[in-house]
């Protein structure tokens, strides 16, 4: 990864991390500034500057940063640093449960107010952690249910169990289309596959969004 973010141009490079830096906010509130350089042996390096016990903060480098913080880092630039759809299997290993509900919101805003066209994504899941994000509403989730004849795609919106108001569980954002209006959550699930297709532009500029 390194090397990839080493070899891009340095205004396209510096651009990309302050992009990644502001979606890491989101999971990481006490980063202040995320930049590259190379050492004196010409190595490269990822450097962040946190809040800490002294005033003016500290600085580390990637040999200091979490798993799942580089793991962050290394999806919101692969991101980026391309065109066309984006196929993206378990976002969730490394991260802490609490930060996996905010990935769909991180990967939402690493692209605001691109030049660019938006990059299609699909992020296929077993946590459902990754669909508390109340941006996401139920009609772009695909549930694959195992059956004895194969497995059965169907929209979350289409399944009782999901729509179900009245036990903690996962919660499926809004109707598509309309505006938040609460959660929506789930009972006890069976085992199945969760794959959510990230909104369009149209989703985002439409009021109420807030993924």
């Amino acid at each position: 990864m390194l090397q990839q973010i080493a070899s891009t141009a340095k205004n396209v490079r510096d651009a990309h991390l302050g992009r990644v830096e502001k979606a890491l906010k989101v999971a990481v509130p006490q980063l202040r500034k995320l930049t590259f350089e190379r050492d004196k042996r010409g190595i490269p390096h990822l450097k962040g500057k946190c809040e800490h016990w002294r005033p003016e903060g500290a600085w580390q480098n990637e040999a200091d940063f979490s798993d799942g913080t580089l793991r962050l880092i290394g999806l919101l630039w692969s991101l980026l640093d391309g065109s066309g759809p984006w196929l993206l299997e378990k976002p969730e290993l490394s991260l802490h449960p609490g930060i996996v509900q905010h990935v769909p919101q991180m990967m939402c805003r690493v692209q605001r107010d691109q030049k660019k066209a938006l990059r299609q994504i699909f992020l296929s899941s077993h946590s459902a952690n990754l669909f508390r994000d109340e941006g996401i509403a139920a009609g772009e989730v695909l549930m694959f249910i195992p059956s004895t004849k194969g497995s059965i795609v169907t929209t979350a919106n289409n399944e009782d169990e999901v729509r179900d108001p009245g036990e903690a569980g996962l919660a499926v954002g809004r109707p598509a289309g309309q505006p938040l209006q609460g959660q929506v959550r789930a009972r006890r699930l069976r085992p199945r596959l969760f794959v959510h297709q990230a909104p369009s532009q149209a989703n985002i500029d439409e009021p109420g969004y807030q993924g």
